[in-house]
């Protein structure tokens, strides 16, 4: 729920979201929170530190004499490794399983929801971690660039993490323009690592 939220909203026709997992409360995860107001009451799942922050830069949406029209997002606390249910509006339901991941020293989460996972802003994994997304049918990961960050994969690290997790399909997201020219990029990739791009559509 990024600051462009709202324009990704109207380009794809969204008009109904199950739920937001966030992942960790830096601006560009959660700057786009109040554009979520058309659509009804949002579930939002997120660790206690970070429901603290959006409660903090949000206080109109949560306090007792809330201001009207504000977006209704009750916030569910949720735990690294504790497995919780959500449920879409057609009755469907999946477990989504929540686990650690670090972005430099910040301990944010990373998420298996089914048989894909959902990593980004990663530096690095713990190792308890893995049990978690070893195997899935379809990874979508941070690569950032080519040249080190600290606290972002760069691309040699998240091909050898695309390795060791050994995911049936893995899509790099949360890259940057000092990745390179996607089509050129693209091309060096192993057959089953791809580079994602805006509006795309995986089907699992």
């Amino acid at each position: 729920s990024g600051p462009d939220l709202r324009q990704q909203l109207l380009v794809h026709h969204v008009d109904r979201l199950s739920a937001i997992f966030i992942t960790h409360e830096h601006y560009d995860h959660v700057g786009g929170l109040d554009d979520v107001r058309p659509l009804g009451d949002i579930d939002v799942y997120a660790e206690n530190r970070v429901l603290k922050a959006i409660v903090r830069v949000m206080p109109y949406c949560f306090g007792e004499n809330k201001y009207p029209g504000v977006p209704r997002i009750p916030l569910t606390k949720i735990e690294p490794y504790v497995p919780f249910q959500v449920t879409n509006d057609a009755g469907h339901s999946v477990e989504v399983v929540p686990f650690r991941v670090m972005h430099g020293r910040l301990p944010i989460l990373g998420f298996r929801i089914g048989k894909m996972a959902w990593i980004t802003d990663m530096s690095y994994l713990p190792d308890e971690s893995y049990a978690y997304v070893n195997g899935v049918d379809c990874l979508f990961m941070n690569a950032l660039r080519i040249q080190p960050h600290p606290t972002h994969q760069s691309l040699a690290e998240a091909l050898n993490q695309a390795g060791r997790i050994q995911a049936r399909e893995t899509y790099f997201i949360h890259i940057s323009h000092q990745l390179g020219l996607h089509a050129e990029v693209e091309r060096k990739l192993p057959p089953c690592v791809h580079l994602a791009f805006d509006g795309e559509v995986v089907r699992l």
